[in-house]
């Protein structure tokens, strides 16, 4: 799982970075480096994870993001022992707040559908390989475009990623209905975290390790 920014915009060379009561200057990697490392202590479990190696890589990418913003409003500052942390959480759910929705659609039948507006962007960024997301996609800013974009899709391209919230019967012809399906943009009740994916994976890998142990 990836997600793409348009980070080849260059960051600082260097942040100032506060660590105690001294107040120094540190080249922009290393200091990615540690900050990456510094969110991810705060999980345990983490650190044990089987996956820590693309959550460190995710997250360093995400963290770059962050610093990339403080910097377009010229703040070079980073206190590593300061409130950055919360600073970086609020960055991160604003940042995903486009993707914290679902896209909904009826058929003539009066069947309801949803698809994640977080599975169509993957879909968009890459059809045919790796999960991968581009949060500076200009389809995100724009709901009547974005619609206009899967309209342009056909339904076989993207029913697998659909889930029925509504089901009468008898079942209409999606495929030639799908273009001229009602369709709407609906926000989540709760933001998406791109680390949520970590916490549901890992939650699967110890319940299966759990099953290995009692077989």
């Amino acid at each position: 799982m990836t997600t793409q920014t348009s980070l080849s915009r260059n960051l600082p060379e260097y942040f100032e970075v506060k660590i105690g009561s001294s107040i120094f200057e540190l080249e922009t990697d290393p200091l990615l480096t540690s900050m990456t490392h510094q969110y991810l202590s705060r999980n345990s479990a983490i650190d044990e994870s089987e996956s820590y190696d693309i959550l460190f890589g995710i997250t360093k990418s995400e963290i770059k993001s962050f610093l990339y913003d403080k910097s377009k409003n010229d703040e070079t500052f980073i206190d590593l022992f300061g409130n950055w942390v919360e600073d970086f959480k609020v960055y991160h759910e604003k940042r995903n707040e486009p993707l914290s929705r679902d896209l909904e659609f009826e058929f003539s039948d009066g069947s309801k559908w949803v698809i994640k507006v977080l599975d169509l962007m993957a879909l968009r960024a890459n059809p045919n390989g790796d999960f991968a997301i581009d949060f500076d996609d200009d389809l995100l800013k724009n709901d009547d475009e974005f619609i206009a974009w899967v309209n342009s899709l056909e339904w076989d391209d993207l029913k697998h990623l659909a889930d029925e919230i509504k089901r009468p019967q008898p079942e209409p012809d999606y495929d030639a209905e799908w273009k001229k399906s009602n369709k709407s943009i609906v926000n989540w009740e709760e933001k998406f975290s791109i680390f949520d994916f970590f916490e549901i994976n890992d939650t699967i890998s110890e319940e299966e390790s759990d099953i290995d142990r009692s077989i």
